[in-house]
């Protein structure tokens, strides 16, 4: 987020969590934030979880097909 790497610390339907440690906190922008601030997130970073969160609402039966432009487009994320 915002340039700094993250570890993933959970990861549970519909949502994830991150950790940053406490020196990451104090020499970053990442601790100002306010809730709701927007974030830029790296989407090579995130996808595989991405992938993991939505592959429940695939259809039954089918495969997961994955992250596409398209969907990333309806969700307004490209």
């Amino acid at each position: 987020m915002d340039g700094i790497s993250l570890t993933v610390a959970g990861v549970e339907e519909g949502a994830f969590s991150v950790a940053v440690i406490p020196h990451t906190s104090g020499r970053t922008t990442l601790a100002a934030k306010a809730d709701g601030a927007p974030l830029n997130l790296e989407a090579d970073l995130i996808g595989k979880y991405v992938e993991k969160l939505l592959a429940p609402h695939a259809q039954a039966g089918e495969p997961a097909r994955g992250i596409t432009l398209e969907a990333l487009k309806a969700f307004g994320y490209a």
